[in-house]
């Protein structure tokens, strides 16, 4: 039954929707940057032309984009199943090992308290709720971003490095199983003024005790399960930061400050210990340099 979920296409036709939109988007875009570059004296000129015949109108685009989809299909369905059976594969949860982590790093201080003691005032508090949360709308356009790109040795190693980062992910969660702080020690969290995080964290906490309620007779969600290490809300944004980095400095600038907001947010909002994140900022650092030897540019 919980594989019924790799043939649950009610969301697939909006992510190709929307990938057939962005695409659009960035050949017009293409086409005015090499209007106003020079490369051509009209829009959509012969230089446009020509590099849409080169990179999209050939018979390996298509067969690529398509690979892709599946992959990335069946990876992520793999993954939430994997995580929401975690306590029935391995039970035995590392919070307290994790937390004694937390403040061996960082000189005796509780992140976690230390956030909630420093920043919890309205705005602040509001600003890391919705950001937190925005993480859900982010990660699309920056996937269709590799999808398009005319740099396909770029996007190989994109695609390289972020599979491998839910895999290894993954893997991680399973060795070194862990609630996070908001569900073992909900009391420190109590005074924030959360709703999206409070929401979305109790709809999980639901979920994971249906499973241990009725394993055998329990069907995984689309979305994901409980499991505070490693954070890959936290790594997929910082590989998302080193690859917008070759593409843009400015975008990878930005993708740098979203990825410290996510890592602090992730640690004030109870998700995760700040280990977490640092192990997986660590993972998606190896993997992007492992995926620029595998891939390498033509000498």
């Amino acid at each position: 039954n919980d594989w019924g979920l790799l043939f649950d296409f009610s969301r697939d036709l909006q992510f190709l929707t929307g990938l057939f939109k962005f695409w659009l988007v960035y050949t017009i875009y293409r086409a005015i940057e090499l209007f106003v570059r020079g490369n051509d004296t009209e829009i959509f000129g012969p230089s446009w032309r020509a590099m849409i015949r080169r990179v999209y109108l050939n018979r390996y685009f298509p067969i690529n984009i398509i690979h892709l989809f599946l992959v990335l299909k069946v990876l992520l369905v793999v993954h939430a199943v994997i995580k929401q059976h975690i306590p029935l594969i391995n039970p035995t949860l590392a919070d307290q090992a994790l937390l004694w982590l937390d403040t061996v790093l960082h000189v005796g201080i509780n992140p976690a308290l230390w956030s909630i003691e420093n920043l919890n005032l309205p705005l602040i508090s509001s600003y890391i709720d919705q950001s937190y949360v925005s993480w859900y709308y982010v990660k699309l356009p920056v996937i269709l971003v590799f999808f398009v790109i005319e740099n396909q040795r770029l996007s190989q190693r994109f695609f390289f490095a972020l599979f491998g980062l839910w895999v290894l992910g993954g893997m991680s969660a399973v060795l070194i199983p862990s609630l996070g702080p908001i569900y073992v020690w909900p009391e420190w969290f109590s005074s924030l003024e959360i709703p999206l995080a409070r929401t979305l964290q109790a709809r999980l906490w639901d979920g994971h005790l249906e499973l241990l309620k009725d394993p055998t007779g329990f069907i995984s969600y689309s979305y994901e399960g409980i499991a505070a290490f490693p954070s890959l809300h936290v790594g997929v944004v910082a590989l998302y930061a080193f690859f917008l980095w070759e593409l843009n400095w400015f975008w990878g600038l930005v993708g740098a400050l979203y990825t410290a907001v996510i890592l602090v947010g992730s640690v004030f909002l109870g998700w995760h210990y700040a280990v977490d994140g640092y192990w997986c900022i660590l993972l998606a650092w190896l993997l992007y340099r492992t995926s620029r030897r595998i891939v390498a540019d033509p000498k």
